[in-house]
Formats: C-alpha cells, sequence, structure tokens
C-alpha cells in the first residue's frame, strides 16, 4: 500500500499540480507525458539518483556478452 501512496503523492504534487488541468479531459492527456517524464526525466534515488531509463541501459550495457 506504501508504494501506491508514494506514486499517487508523485503524481499529484511533481506532476499534476505543476500543469494545472482544469478538465478531465486535460488530466486525461497528462497520462502519456507523465510516463516519458517518470522514466526519462524525473530522477530517484532508490537508483542512485539517475533516470529509469538510464539506469535499464547502463544494466544492459553490463550485461551483453562481449565477442
Amino acid at each position: 500500500m506504501g508504494i501506491l501512496e508514494r506514486l499517487n503523492r508523485t503524481i499529484k504534487w511533481d506532476f499534476v499540480f505543476w500543469h494545472e488541468p482544469e478538465t478531465l479531459k486535460e488530466l486525461s492527456s497528462l497520462d502519456d507525458g507523465f510516463l516519458d517524464w517518470y522514466n526519462f526525466e524525473r530522477i530517484h534515488s532508490s537508483i542512485g539518483y539517475d533516470t529509469p531509463w538510464h539506469k535499464l541501459k547502463a544494466d544492459a550495457t553490463l550485461s551483453t556478452p562481449v565477442g
């Protein structure tokens, strides 16, 4: 439950309140923008203050067999 509460807080405070949508349609249109922001721009302390995308790329590079 704690993970969902933290995600809800992140969605509201770090994304929705900054964009201030006035209608449900505007709020719905923020979905893809949130996913891009969360995975490609927002740094996460739990993965060493990196973005999930950079962490995934780095891990994939390290585990790729050579030769």
